[in-house]
């Protein structure tokens, strides 16, 4: 009986993963597994632990898509959770301008004169 809710105990310990993520610009809409988050730069806490996808999108940039490497370092899991509190997880992405098609570009400039 003691064994079980140590147990229980040890598998529940770990709080949820502190998740900074910073891009350059600054004020990307952040998607975390499909979840939109808010903007660049936050801070967001889940529970999750794995590979997260990750979506950044800015007017005007190309959309940023990879994965974020959540899992525990072997001193996040139990027993060692109890010991040695968890480090935040701290993302920074470097977003690309997006590619400009220069004729489409002069046709509109064209257009819009008087």
């Amino acid at each position: 009986m003691r064994l079980s809710l140590l147990l229980c105990f040890l598998v529940s310990c770990g709080g949820p993963a502190r998740i900074q993520i910073e891009s350059n610009p600054e004020g990307a809409l952040v998607t975390l597994n499909g979840v939109e988050k808010g903007r660049t730069p936050i801070v967001v806490q889940e529970q999750f632990r794995g590979t997260a996808d990750l979506l950044l999108e800015l007017e005007g940039y190309e959309p940023h898509r990879s994965g974020l490497d959540l899992r525990p370092k072997w001193y996040e899991v139990p027993p060692f959770d109890l010991m040695i509190p968890a480090k935040d997880r701290s993302f920074h992405f470097q977003l690309e301008l997006e590619k400009t098609d220069h004729e489409s570009l002069k046709r509109r400039a064209l257009e819009l004169r008087p």
